[in-house]
This record gives C-alpha cells, sequence and structure tokens, in this order.
C-alpha cells in the first residue's frame, strides 16, 4: 500500500497538475485524455478513471501504473520513489502484474469472450471506405502501409469531426466498441480553462481491460500473438491470431481471454522498451501452463511492428526465439 504523503510528493515533484477532495487525487487520464476524471484514492492508492471505467466504478489499478503512462517512464522508477528499492530477483525482472488466474482449462472458468461487451451505436458522421471524406485516412492508412483490402477486412472507419481513424472491436458481427488513431496537424487544444493540453494519440471508446481487439482471430487459430496498438496486430495479418491490447497495460482479463481459446503458442509482440511488462507477461502465462512462448519483435532498425511490412512481421514470427521466465531481457535506447 501506498504512503499518500510520497504519493502526493511524487505528484508534486514531477509537477503534475492535481486536484484533491477529502478521498482522493484527481488528474486527467492518460489513457482517455478526459481532464480531472482520474482519481487516485489517498487511502490505498488504488486508481480509477471515471471516463474508461464504464458501469465498473471501483477503483481497481494501482498507481505505479497509471503514474508511469502519465510520465512516459518504466513502472519500476515509480515503484521505486513510491515504495523505496526494490530487490532484483531474476524471475521478477520488472514490477509484478499481480495476477493470479485459475487453471484456464476448468469448465466453470471458462472466459465468455463478449461477457460484459454491449453493442454499442456507431455515430451517422463516421465514415468508411468510398466516402469522400475517407480519403485522408486513406492517405493516412496508406503511408502505413495498409491496403483497401486490409480497411475493408478490418471495418476500418473515419471519424472528421475529430479527425480520427477507427479501429473497430467487431464480436459476432456486431461492434463493441473502438479504439482510434489521431491523424490530424493540431498538437495541442485549450480546455474549457484556457489551458493548453496535449492531444491524445489514441482514445478508447470501451472499457479495453475487458476485452482484446480484434479478439475474434483467435477462433481457430493454433497460436495467438499478442500486440499492444491497433496498426501493430494489422501488420501482423499474414501470420494469424493477432490482437491488440490497446495500450501499454495488459489486464489479467485479456490474459484470461488469450488462454480462453487454448493457443497452443503464444507470441508477446510488445515494442522493445517494454521489457518489464513482456517478462510480467511470461511469468503469468508460465504460471498457467503455457509454456510455449516467443518473443516477436521488429526488424533492426523498426521501432515495432506497425513500422515493418507484412512479410517483415512474417519472417520474424517464423523465426521468432522462445522466451521463459529464467530469461533477461535488455533495452538499450540509441
Amino acid at each position: 500500500m501506498v504512503d499518500k504523503d510520497k504519493l502526493q510528493s511524487f505528484i508534486e515533484s514531477n509537477r503534475l497538475e492535481y486536484k484533491e477532495n477529502g478521498n482522493s487525487f484527481i488528474l486527467d487520464c492518460p489513457d482517455c485524455g478526459h481532464e480531472e476524471k482520474l482519481y487516485i484514492r489517498k487511502s490505498d492508492g488504488l486508481t480509477v478513471c471515471w471516463s474508461c471505467a464504464g458501469d465498473n466504478k471501483k477503483p481497481t489499478d494501482r498507481p505505479e501504473f497509471v503514474l508511469s503512462r502519465i510520465l512516459g517512464v518504466s513502472v519500476g522508477s515509480v515503484m521505486r520513489s513510491l515504495y523505496g528499492d526494490l530487490s532484483f530477483d531474476i524471475s521478477k525482472t520488472g514490477p509484478k502484474l499481480d495476477i493470479k488466474l485459475k487453471n484456464p482449462m476448468d469448465e466453470e472458468e471458462k472466459v465468455s469472450p463478449i461477457k460484459e461487451l454491449p453493442i454499442v451505436d456507431i455515430p451517422d458522421f463516421f465514415v468508411k471506405l468510398g466516402h469522400p471524406v475517407f480519403s485522408r485516412a486513406k492517405s493516412y492508412l496508406a503511408g502505413r502501409g495498409i491496403s483497401e483490402d486490409i480497411i475493408k477486412e478490418y471495418q476500418i472507419m473515419f471519424n472528421p469531426k475529430t479527425d480520427r481513424i477507427i479501429f473497430p472491436l467487431v464480436i459476432g458481427g456486431m461492434i463493441r466498441g473502438w479504439q482510434d488513431r489521431y491523424i490530424g496537424k493540431k498538437e495541442f487544444w485549450v480546455d474549457k480553462e484556457g489551458k493548453q493540453r496535449k492531444m491524445p494519440k489514441s482514445l478508447t471508446k470501451l472499457d479495453r481491460s475487458k476485452t482484446l481487439l480484434f479478439q475474434e482471430h483467435l477462433i481457430g487459430s493454433k497460436h495467438a500473438i499478442l500486440c499492444e496498438g491497433p496498426i501493430d496486430a494489422i501488420k501482423a495479418h499474414l501470420c494469424g491470431g493477432a490482437v491488440a491490447s490497446m495500450g501499454k497495460q495488459v489486464s489479467a482479463q485479456q490474459l484470461k481471454i488469450i488462454m480462453a481459446y487454448k493457443p497452443e503458442k503464444i507470441y508477446l509482440a510488445f515494442d522493445p522498451d517494454a521489457y518489464e511488462k513482456t517478462m510480467n507477461v511470461v511469468k503469468t502465462f508460465t504460471d498457467n501452463g503455457f509454456e510455449d512462448l516467443y518473443l516477436l519483435y521488429p526488424i533492426p532498425g523498426k521501432k515495432d511492428l506497425g513500422d515493418c511490412t507484412y512479410e517483415e512481421v512474417l519472417q520474424q514470427f517464423n523465426n521468432a526465439p522462445k522466451i521463459n521466465p529464467s530469461h533477461l531481457l535488455f533495452y538499450f535506447k540509441s
């Protein structure tokens, strides 16, 4: 449990703008971009964003995870500030995810892939391929190597009001939500109080802790490829079985969903600098009986799978090395 004074000192020393009430520190959410929606409870540090949480209004996330996303630093560095020095253990090459899962093979524990995912209405102003306004999205996607055929297959749309490409979550033929990608030129916007805010790159219209983008790709697949973002997963199209966690955080429910499909092999395709998260997920899968685990990294010189061609990702997939909890990963920033 984090100490309230240490938590406040960390927030202030990093010059984060915040408000507070008797129970919580209140900040802007790094995930949805909404102002003053992220609450960090003073008594135990647990966090919740009232915008992202949907119907689940209970604080669940630990403060080090959300603060690391706000500041763009490692979870480990935040933990050292909040909790003091962390002892090093080869089996814990980063802060523990604190996930305890039961055997996913038990029928009673089988996860419903569409559990708690209502059908959502698509705004009338969202446009699809073929609409004249979609040309801006088409040009951006073409620059990322995404063709019209892929746009159609993944049902990609465009929101011209916000300059955001829409990657929908489709389950059972119905749209359950989406994650978007900003492609506009404005880097900042001004809030109602006249403060300048950085334009969030991605916003998510669903509770992403309860699902995986493109998760129906796991149906009938002998393997699963777990990526961070939608374009990374799309670039693994030739490999099959690619899904996205829609952010740097991976929830226990998302890992349960993967295990419920019983893949024979699991490929972890997080960004190379996410070595702590990679090893935490490796340990969680291994603890639950999944040992055929592999690293799927971009080719040298590319920062992530989204920068690669489909053929380059397939090449890396075919030559992916195995990984287990005893491995050590290092990231050298050039």
